[in-house]
């Protein structure tokens, strides 16, 4: 099987859904618009080969390079970014070369339209509030990976208490469940991806779906998804690619996990070492970029209020 996976960089987590393919016998090739020598080594190790170019804006250089890998390693088979951003390309990518495996151009630019998610979900009887003015409710996602059927593999929630962090949920509401399947099951059938679908919650059981992102969502979260499922999403998405399948069984072991990220370097209450200090191995991950200027944190947590709590103590200012 040949995967061609655009951007497999960036977001720098990204690696491992290559990593994961090439485990499960799959030929990984990659293109991208870094240069070969600012690849991670797990990253060049999981790519059976790199095409870099100029940039994946320019739509003549993309295509050149599928058809340079269609040619020397036969019928392409998938072609994947994983990011929102990319989407587009993914799927003229796949017409012009006839891979069937993913969403054609008509379908994934549909999926930005709101009128076209309003109408898809009042057919499938799925609460929507896309471009409505958001008010009196908190953001929530349900995130999924599907099979051929568009039926989901590996679900989780999360919410967002502001843009720069993350909470990841050990179990989810039934109300929310419901809704995030119908949305991927009737409203789009969603096969063989992954979904991050954004909901306002405005009750118990009253949600109305805001976004529909076909893609994991950003940066971390299939990493957080992770720590609180005990699992491996990257695994259960590549076994999806070369199975069609799950056989990585669910863990028992759920609890919070909370991500938070500095964008700068100046003004904060508490400093790297410190949160390294007072959280100690209950750090699952943390990263630390443009010489201090950007840093991520995430957290194991024991309950929702201890994921708040870490949030605002990264985000403290002094």
């Amino acid at each position: 099987m040949n995967f061609i996976f655009i951007s497999p960089h960036y977001p720098r987590t990204y690696w491992q859904f290559c990593d994961r393919l090439a485990r499960a016998g799959v030929n990984v090739l990659g293109i991208g618009d870094t240069p070969y020598f600012n690849l991670t080594d797990p990253l060049k190790n999981a790519l059976t080969e790199y095409y870099y170019l100029d940039s994946l804006e320019d739509y003549d250089q993309v295509y050149r390079a599928v058809a340079f890998f269609a040619f020397k390693y036969g019928r392409v088979d998938w072609i994947e970014s994983n990011n929102a951003y990319w989407l587009g390309l993914d799927a003229h990518l796949r017409e012009d070369f006839h891979v069937i495996t993913g969403a054609m151009p008509e379908e994934a630019g549909a999926w930005k339209e709101p009128d076209y998610v309003r109408r898809r979900c009042r057919m499938a009887d799925v609460p929507c509030a896309v471009g409505e003015e958001i008010g009196g409710g908190r953001l929530c996602s349900y995130n999924a990976i599907t099979n051929a059927e568009g039926e989901p593999l590996f679900e989780g929630m999360t919410f967002s208490p502001d843009m720069d962090s993350c909470c990841v949920s050990p179990e989810m509401p039934e109300a929310l469940r419901e809704m995030g399947r119908a949305a991927l099951e009737k409203a789009f059938h969603v096969p063989s991806r992954f979904a991050n679908l954004r909901f306002l919650r405005r009750g118990p059981e009253d949600y109305a779906l805001v976004k529909a992102d076909m893609s994991p969502g950003a940066g971390w979260l299939p990493d957080l998804m992770n720590y609180a499922y005990s699992t491996d999403a990257y695994e259960i998405w590549a076994e999806m690619v070369s199975e069609g399948k799950r056989t990585l069984p669910a863990s028992p072991e759920r609890h919070w996990c909370a991500g938070a990220r500095r964008r700068d370097r100046h003004g904060w209450l508490h400093s790297h070492d410190e949160v390294l200090s007072r959280f100690g191995g209950r750090i699952a991950m943390y990263e630390v970029l443009r010489d201090g200027a950007e840093c991520s944190y995430a957290l194991h947590a024991y309950s929702e209020d201890e994921a708040k709590a870490f949030i605002s103590y990264i985000h403290a200012r002094a």
